[in-house]
């Protein structure tokens, strides 16, 4: 049980994939329509997620959302700064819902039927509005995967300097807190 739970945490950590971009690759397409703007901040996300028991791998879940903001965002948080409306947005000609989460964060848009996992590349087109000028985006950088849940081990002593490696992954940035 604990190596599932343990399997799970990896795995979310490293399966769950958002799709931020601050630059753009040079595989990746922008086309914007109408006016052009400055000082906005965005944030695109499409995330799938797995669950690892034993051999089997079951898809635990997918969500998909996008939000900008005029004020920078503090660890991509759509709740720091006012969100903008951006008319219509979809991610590969599926509409997502503007205030797809609620009340608590108007103008968040966010894939509320479906709740599809999309293959790539990733194609979102936003209508446009006053405040964000239309355009469309093309990511083709896949999920990440990983594939070493074999090493690590089916129980952990908490006294004993716990050690889970993390091999076998492909597509993934580890980030180190200091």
């Amino acid at each position: 049980m604990k190596k599932t739970i343990l399997s799970f945490i990896i795995l979310t950590l490293f399966v769950t994939s958002c799709k931020k971009k601050t630059t753009i690759e040079p595989e990746n397409t922008v086309t914007t329509t109408g006016n052009t703007s400055t000082g906005n901040f965005g944030v695109f996300t499409s995330s799938n997620s797995s669950i690892i028991t034993n051999t089997l791998i079951y898809t635990y879940g997918s969500t998909s959302s996008a939000f900008v903001s005029n004020t920078a965002l503090v660890g991509n948080s759509p709740l720091v700064g006012s969100l903008l409306d951006m008319g219509n947005l979809s991610l590969n000609n599926v509409t997502f819902n503007k205030n797809g989460f609620g009340p608590s964060a108007p103008n968040m848009y966010k894939d509320t039927t479906t709740g599809s996992t999309y293959n790539t590349p990733h194609n979102w087109v936003v209508s446009g509005s006053a405040s964000v000028p239309g355009f469309s985006f093309t990511n083709t950088n896949p999920y990440p995967t990983y594939t070493g849940q074999a090493a690590v081990a089916d129980s952990f002593v908490i006294a004993n300097n716990i050690s889970i490696p993390l091999i076998n992954y492909t597509g993934a940035v580890i980030k180190k807190n200091h």
